[in-house]
């Protein structure tokens, strides 16, 4: 890739990234029938508080809502995930792992031309532009900050996201040592940083040539460094 793309479709959303997969099936012993409903039950929640999330924000995406919006009964919501931060983090995780999957996939299909860590970046950062997911994420990350149980939920969630990304990049560049894996850390916080500045200025936001200049200097101290 020569670049990073532009990004096409409404509202800032990447192409890499539509709807989550189907929840995995719960090994709870029911016949078949029942799982298949079970996990469409699931599905429909799940993507209804994406929804929710992005429309009304953390605070605002309450169980009556999001039930209203799935066309799901308040008890089935209880039987599946008991109570909204469960609930919530149920459906920002589902999506992580969406994407994580799609770009571990698109990374795998690379061609021997094909430039995989400046590919599989801008896969992140196509995922990053899916204002469903980044933007529940934010808004978690966010609400985090005064809840101390919501706090003590997302930590270890969050750290396997960036940690994630950071390992596989370091991986791809043939690159284990620490320093590479900070360089890509930090790249992860710049993208979250852009995506915060696309919220607020998204006329003017200046994320893809800030992006760009940033996966250069990245490349450069990388190169820098196995000299």
């Amino acid at each position: 890739a020569d670049g990073i793309r532009p990004q096409p479709g409404s509202r800032g959303r990447g192409d890499v990234y539509k709807r989550p997969g189907r929840p995995d099936p719960m090994p709870d012993g029911n016949p078949p029938k029942e799982q298949e409903r079970s996990v469409r039950t699931r599905e429909r929640l799940l993507d209804a508080t994406l929804d929710v999330i992005f429309e009304e924000g953390w605070s605002g995406a309450s169980t009556s809502r999001i039930c209203e919006r799935a066309g799901v009964s308040r008890g089935a919501q209880t039987h599946h995930y008991p109570t909204k931060v469960e609930l919530l983090l149920a459906a920002i995780e589902h999506a992580s792992r969406a994407h994580a999957e799609l770009i571990e996939s698109k990374t795998a299909e690379l061609g021997p031309d094909a430039h995989p860590l400046r590919t599989f970046l801008e896969l992140v950062w196509d995922a990053m532009l899916d204002e469903r997911y980044s933007g529940s994420w934010l808004e978690a990350l966010t609400a985090a900050r005064t809840d101390p149980e919501l706090r003590n939920r997302i930590q270890a969630a969050d750290r396997s996201i960036v940690d994630g990304v950071a390992a596989m990049a370091a991986g791809l560049a043939e690159r284990p040592e620490p320093r590479a894996k900070e360089l890509f850390e930090l790249t992860v916080y710049l993208m979250r940083g852009l995506v915060l500045q696309r919220g607020v200025h998204p006329e003017t936001a200046p994320g893809l040539p800030l992006l760009e200049r940033w996966l250069a200097f990245v490349e450069q101290e990388l190169a820098h460094e196995s000299d």
